[in-house]
């Protein structure tokens, strides 16, 4: 037992009613995302000493995205069925 390893089921984690509330967790809902128990349940990059070591490039290459987008595409529409 001294040398087991444990591991989260992130994917269960990510898909749980209890976490995310009686609506389907696979569908995107922006109020789930308000709560502060929903806010440390979905575990993009994991948690503490063994997170993501790229954590930060990740993060970064989305702002340079995001900002390329904005600056590329200056007329946005929203499409209404």
């Amino acid at each position: 037992m001294e040398d087991d390893i444990v591991q989260a089921d992130v994917y269960s984690l990510h898909d749980s009613l209890d976490l995310w509330g009686p609506t389907d967790p696979r569908l995107f809902h922006p109020d789930c995302h308000i709560t502060q128990q929903s806010q440390s349940a979905f575990l993009r990059f994991g948690l503490g000493p063994r997170q993501c070591i790229g954590i930060r490039f990740a993060i970064s290459i989305i702002k340079l995205t995001l900002i390329r987008l904005l600056k590329e595409y200056t007329r946005w529409y929203i499409v209404t069925n």
